[in-house]
């Protein structure tokens, strides 16, 4: 799960050069990276810096991360999503990390493939050989139930809270964006907008809190991330509260739904536009699961799809752009930024950069295979970000795109019904309108290991 609402450089008032971001944001970064390593701009009133070169962007994150605060734009979300993972700062953030780490790691979520599995089996039931479909919504609908299974592995703790965030997700996470983009102001009048918004805001944390209240009161135990919130200490012998909770449950629906989502369905839009690349991948698909799914034992007997999908987070990565602030005095090169300055850079044109690769925009696999001759650059692949601050969800989001793919590409082929997918830059890199057409596939092939490649 990349963690969405970075920040967009277009939400302040802005002059110069930064006008044309407002407008054109992801290619305006891309053309960016051509005026420099790190290119002056103004914020308002503020001095702000664009960063283009991989090594400063490490430094900001990794080296000297110390050295800076999220930037002004999460500052403007958090009274929304409130103080979870992705905007608190300082000892709060560094508490509940380490208390969230373990459920994020490698070995938990090799434990919640199942309910990936299980999440993807109820979506495909609705379809049928020949259908329409909105990929991009069928999709965002998987990425709830498989985050809510995760989270509430008791089947009505998780239908429930999945009900409500269909429900109000689009609006919330629209309605976020135009909070980043407008003046309080604006977004407090009472429009009907607003109000929308306001009741989905409501409605998705009441269910959580109400959900956390009757797990308290039954007492029992679930091997999901809410008993583990719910039982885990700090060092101290404290416990994270109910309100940090929710905090957190709404943090990670936000950054765990429309990412994921928008991620896998630019990975299908990729495999019908791309027949050998659609062949290689039922190949292995077919040979290594041979009709079963997939398991903690066989996922990583796909190095196709690894290959494949780790190109697809090069080209598509949710977090196009980030901001920080920089607290103390720090040298990035040879220009000293001072407290107070913001600073903006996008890994997605990092990503898409032919300095780093050849060919930015196509997606090949064979660059991650073994055997490829031009490795990338560290620094130059991050689309879960760097350091201490890297999305907390990284590898829960490898394992459920890889099994969503795998599990959907045994058994469907979904084919464009003639309209391009788009994509939308704003608080998240995101596809939309991605119209396509499910096709039943004929059985798997029997077989016992991946094809040669």
């Amino acid at each position: 799960m990349n963690c969405p609402f970075s920040g967009s450089a277009s939400t302040l008032a802005m002059y110069g050069r930064t006008a044309q971001l407002a407008v054109k944001r992801l290619d305006y970064m891309q053309e960016a990276r051509k005026s420099g390593a790190l290119v002056p701009m103004k914020l308002g009133t503020k001095d702000a810096y664009l960063v283009n070169d991989p090594g400063l962007i490490r430094q900001i994150l990794v080296t000297d991360a110390d050295k800076f605060v999220k930037g002004t734009i999460i500052l403007r979300t958090r009274p929304y999503v409130g103080d979870g993972i992705i905007s608190s700062e300082g000892e709060k953030h560094k508490r509940n990390r380490r208390l969230m780490q373990p459920m994020f790691n490698r070995l938990s979520v090799e434990r919640y493939i199942p309910k990936f599995v299980e999440a993807v089996a109820e979506i495909t039931s609705g379809w049928s050989d020949g259908a329409t479909i909105e990929a991009d919504k069928e999709l965002t609908r998987l990425a709830t139930h498989s985050l809510t299974k995760a989270m509430f592995s008791d089947p009505g703790g998780a239908r429930e809270l999945a009900v409500v965030t269909e429900e109000v997700i689009d609006r919330f996470i629209a309605g976020i964006g135009v909070r980043i983009f407008l003046p309080d102001l604006i977004t407090r009048l009472p429009t009907p907008g607003n109000k929308k918004f306001e009741e989905g805001r409501r409605a998705l944390r009441d269910e959580t809190w109400s959900l956390i209240q009757r797990r308290r009161e039954s007492g029992g135990y679930y091997d999901d991330i809410i008993s583990t919130m719910l039982r885990d200490q700090h060092p101290d012998g404290t416990s994270m509260t109910d309100d940090e909770i929710v905090d957190e449950v709404v943090t990670l629906m936000l950054a765990g739904v429309e990412t994921v989502s928008s991620v896998v369905t630019a990975a299908f839009s990729e495999i019908d536009r791309n027949p050998d690349m659609a062949e290689r991948l039922h190949q292995e698909v077919d040979a290594v699961l041979n009709g079963a799914p997939v398991t903690a034992e066989n996922i990583d007997d796909l190095p196709f799809l690894a290959a494949f999908v780790t190109e697809i987070l090069r080209v598509y990565a949710p977090t196009w752009i980030l901001m920080r602030n920089a607290v103390e005095p720090v040298d990035l090169g040879e220009t000293r930024i001072n407290p107070g300055n913001e600073i903006i850079f996008s890994p997605t044109a990092v990503h898409r950069d032919p300095a780093f690769y050849p060919d930015p925009i196509r997606i090949n696999p064979d660059r991650w295979l073994p055997g490829e001759v031009v490795q990338p650059r560290d620094g130059t692949w991050a689309p879960f970000g760097q350091g201490k601050r890297k999305c907390i969800g990284d590898t829960f989001a490898w394992y459920e795109s890889r099994v969503w793919i795998a599990s959907i590409a045994s058994r469907w082929t979904l084919h464009s019904t003639g309209k391009p997918m788009e994509m939308s830059a704003a608080g998240t890199y995101r596809a939309t309108k991605a119209s396509m057409i499910t096709k039943k596939r004929s059985k798997a092939r029997k077989g016992k290991s991946s094809p040669q490649h």
